[in-house]
């Protein structure tokens, strides 16, 4: 959940920063949450890539993280996202049944 948590405050403050392009770690929830954002055109698209991020200048190897970057959608240089939010996490489950999803405002989006 770390993992998503990282997710949404990347977007949210890149967002705000007004950045075209974050970076965040690899993850296979990320890249499903990504997917359902992607589908639904709340970001403009995302790939994968690999970064070097440590050098041993001694040996000279190198080590790769895997991460994504992600393109952020803006509408008349107004942002997609303005706030995300996660309502249910590890220490603090939130369950709510079928009937009251429906009755849920259209401002929320659920994954």
């Amino acid at each position: 959940m770390k993992s998503v948590n990282n997710l949404f405050s990347s977007l949210q403050n890149g967002q705000k920063a007004k950045k075209h392009l974050i970076s965040i770690p690899k993850t296979k929830i990320v890249c499903d949450i990504l997917d359902i954002l992607l589908s639904e055109g709340y970001i403009c698209g995302f790939t994968h890539v690999k970064q070097d991020f440590t050098q041993n200048c001694l040996s000279g190897d190198s080590k790769y993280e895997n991460r994504i970057q992600v393109l952020l959608k803006y509408v008349n240089e107004e942002p997609v996202i303005k706030k995300i939010k996660q309502v249910s996490s590890s220490g603090c489950r939130v369950y709510i049944g079928s009937k009251k999803i429906q009755d849920l405002p259209s401002i929320y989006f659920l994954i």
